[in-house]
């Protein structure tokens, strides 16, 4: 038997416990369900030790669980709580570890195994959670660190859903809250959800109103940004007559949300802060002012500011100001001419015609598991090109990429 003390912190690699990697549901006061997500940014096998009944408690091992995936374990609880150890092995040894050793606890140097101790609430919270409160922001707090560029529906969220946790450059952490608040809603989620950009897409099963789930989009290296595609599905708050939006096969959505009102938001996320507060805008400028003075005249020692009149002075200051206030004038022209770039190289229906009308874009798209495959989209879901280095407008022609070898399919 695993004494408690001896999991009561993390025991074997220093590993940290990652906000939302472990989350709770479906609490009855006698069972809960623990969701465990791998946010560790390596595949991991994950094993937990728990009760399945009021009597017996066991080892319950998993298969190889990708970054991002989750898997859920089904506890069981004595008046109202339980205990819950979780183990996470990584790499070759890691699988060995737990071949041989599974549900232990590793040794305090161990480089491939780590463990938890989690004491579990299982009572049922239903009221709490459906107390929302209907005073949440309609926009996000940096309008510049995240915004919605399309949507699929006519109801639009009764709050903003998304609370970036942490921008780390390469990867943003956020979370995503159920802003419907009649009834138990279903979502979907597609995201990049590794470093080579390829994309996901997983349903989270009923949430109440109010309800919260964490996750980890990986960005483009390139622009430093990511893109988040959500579906909300319920019968409640939405109405399938106007909330028609597909939600696409490779998520697996259940059949009967095929009946219910579904509406689709897509994101985009930057992975840099781009609002600061104002000390740190000025310590940027200062910063700016010092790169700057590589390049500027520079009054090269005091001695020489005395035989210089004030006058003089003045005139040499400002004329360095204008050729700081020049050199970041042509940085933002810079920014500006990408930006424009990125707008003039958007897919035109006159251009690439289909559908009904010829008043819809031919593009080709390319995804890992499907390779390169045609669709026709309106041209403002064409703009989310501009977010898939691979993607082009037009049909597939065939052959491979010139930027990357991948065969079209």
């Amino acid at each position: 038997m695993i004494k408690e003390d001896g999991l009561k912190n993390p025991k074997g690699m220093d590993l940290e416990l990652p906000e939302g990697a472990v989350t709770v549901k479906d609490g009855t006061g006698e069972s809960v369900t623990v969701v465990v997500k791998n946010f560790w940014n390596e595949t991991a096998n994950i094993s937990a030790f728990h009760y399945v009944d009021d009597y017996t408690s066991r080892c319950d091992p998993r298969s190889l669980v990708p970054v991002g995936d989750k898997l859920e374990f089904e506890v069981s609880c004595f008046d109202g709580y339980s205990d819950f150890y979780l183990y996470l092995y990584f790499g070759e040894d890691g699988m060995a570890m737990e071949d041989c050793a599974e549900c232990e606890i590793p040794k305090e140097n161990s480089t491939s195994a780590a463990a938890f101790y989690l004491s579990l609430d299982c009572r049922e919270v239903c009221e709490t959670r459906s107390r929302c409160d209907l005073n949440r922001p309609q926009k996000p707090e940096c309008e510049d660190d995240i915004f919605l560029v399309n949507s699929v529906g006519v109801t639009p969220f009764p709050f903003w859903p998304i609370t970036i946790t942490s921008q780390m450059g390469e990867y943003v952490d956020f979370k995503v809250t159920n802003p419907f608040l009649k009834s138990f809603t279903k979502m979907y989620i597609q995201l990049h959800d590794t470093w080579v950009g390829s994309s996901d897409c997983s349903g989270t099963g009923s949430m109440l109103p109010c309800d919260e789930e964490s996750f980890r989009g990986y960005c483009l290296s390139h622009s430093k940004q990511t893109l988040v595609d959500l579906w909300f599905v319920n019968d409640v708050d939405l109405d399938r007559e106007v909330d028609d939006a597909d939600i696409p096969k490779c998520c697996e959505s259940d059949y009967e949300d095929d009946e219910k009102g579904t509406v689709q938001y897509t994101f985009v996320i930057k992975c840099e802060p781009q609002c600061v507060e104002e000390d740190t805008r000025n310590r940027r400028v200062e910063e700016v002012d010092i790169t700057l003075s590589g390049v500027e005249p520079q009054i090269e020692d005091p001695e020489r500011l005395a035989h210089i009149s004030r006058q003089n002075q003045l005139n040499l200051l400002q004329k360095q100001l204008q050729q700081q206030q020049e050199q970041l004038r042509q940085r933002e022209d810079e920014r500006q001419q990408q930006v424009n770039n990125l707008s003039n190289n958007n897919c035109s229906a006159k251009e690439y015609p289909c559908g009904l009308f010829d008043d819809m874009v031919q593009v080709c798209h390319y995804s890992t598991k499907r390779g390169y495959q045609t669709f026709c989209v309106s041209e403002t879901d064409a703009e989310v090109l501009a977010f898939y280095p691979d993607d082009y407008c037009g049909p597939c022609t065939g052959g491979y990429s010139r930027k990357k070898k991948h065969l079209v399919l």
